[in-house]
């Protein structure tokens, strides 16, 4: 026992209760928490806390897969550190993770992961990363899944501070066992995942119709929604306490206590509004824009040298342009990223070459939209990757 599983064991009640209170945790079902050996805990990833809720419900230290992204950031380097989280890189095939994982397990402890990759912005699944079935034949232990109703509307990703208070319910049960692993092929490993994975936030909260109050509910809410419904004008949005509106047609919109949008006649949540505007976003590619972001930071890391600077940056349809503080500018091709993700609301790092480039966007600073900068270096990526395969087929 390592000094994570030390420190878990003595103040995994305090954990628990915790969460309890800040929450308003009603757990559902438990199958996990009498089960002593090695398993995969799997789940929604919709609040910086469900891995802490899952190890504090689950009664052991689990360690979780987490993105080595998040390693740059000092306290959560210090807490991922405490709790023994395995750090991956995403943008490659990270042989040492895997290992890592395997050996946890071979030693009896359990290890936890996101199959979707990466938190939700709006109350809705994102594609599962099929490769999670490989490693699930991989380990042969049982997988166990932990599944949320409210996290999301009591800690929107999109917003600031302490969130909102209503209830969230917590389940976690067997999905398969040692047995059902080793008969299953890949694909039925996979629906499985898919199945038990699968949630809309807002279609529950449609029908649980549970209160979650707080202060502010609709503030920073450009951050994940940057189209207008009514004028189409982008990253036009801003916020203000429980309202939102648009700059180009003076639309006003806001966020009631059940977490719902108010005001527009297409959309009553943010899933429904950011679906309509991701499957845009290729067309808004082949239009002309240019969004300048002023004193952004950016942590440029190369191997282990890591440099911050404040920079004045600007995204076009084909590039990324940086200036820095002594005059010197840098154009990064869109179509040659890759890697890119999103940490926690406001930051965003992708790879260029060897370099990793991570920017905060903050947006009071007039920073634009992180998700649209997000889903335009996605859009920009996938269409690398097509091109690849096409060329590989030639």
């Amino acid at each position: 026992m390592n000094f994570g599983d030390s420190f878990f064991a003595v103040f995994k009640n305090a954990f628990k209760a915790y969460f309890k209170n800040s929450f308003n945790i009603e757990e559902a079902e438990n199958e996990v928490k009498d089960f002593r050996g090695a398993y995969l805990m799997i789940g929604q990833h919709l609040a910086i806390e469900d891995s802490l809720i899952a190890i504090s419900y689950s009664g052991k230290l689990i360690r979780f897969l987490a993105a080595e992204g998040n390693m740059d950031i000092g306290w959560k380097n210090v807490v991922f550190r405490l709790f023994n989280v395995i750090p991956f890189a995403r943008q490659r095939l990270d042989v040492k993770a895997i290992r890592k994982l395997k050996e946890t397990v071979d030693e009896g402890q359990s290890i936890g992961l996101f199959p979707e990759g990466a938190r939700s912005w709006d109350g809705r699944q994102r594609p599962i990363v099929a490769s999670t079935a490989k490693l699930i034949k991989m380990l042969k232990v049982p997988v166990y899944n932990i599944t949320f109703r409210g996290l999301h509307l009591s800690r929107p990703r999109w917003a600031d501070g302490n969130g909102r208070k209503g209830k969230v319910l917590v389940s976690i049960r067997r999905i398969l066992s040692k047995e059902e692993i080793q008969n299953a092929t890949l694909d039925d490993v996979l629906k499985k995942m898919e199945s038990n994975i699968a949630f809309d936030e807002f279609e529950w909260q449609r029908k649980a119709k549970v209160r979650f109050k707080g202060k502010n509910l609709a503030e920073y809410i450009e951050r994940v929604l940057y189209r207008c419904p009514v004028c189409d004008a982008v990253n036009s949005l801003s916020s203000k306490g429980d309202d939102f509106s648009c700059s180009a047609c003076d639309a006003v919109y806001s966020v009631n206590t059940y977490g719902m949008i108010e005001g527009c006649e297409r959309f009553d949540c943010t899933a429904d509004w950011n679906a309509w505007q991701r499957v845009r976003i290729p067309e808004f590619l082949n239009t002309e824009f240019s969004f300048y972001n002023p004193s952004i930071a950016l942590l440029r890391a190369v191997g282990e040298k890591r440099l911050s600077d404040t920079v004045d940056m600007t995204l076009t349809q084909n590039s990324v342009s940086i200036v820095y503080p002594d005059g010197k500018r840098e154009d990064i091709p869109l179509i040659e990223t890759r890697g890119c993700d999103a940490l926690f609301c406001n930051l965003v790092e992708f790879w260029h070459g060897d370099i990793k480039y991570q920017f905060r966007f903050e947006p009071l600073k007039k920073h634009m939209s992180v998700k649209l900068f997000e889903d335009i270096l996605l859009v920009h990526i996938e269409a690398a990757k097509q091109k690849a395969k096409a060329s590989e087929g030639k």
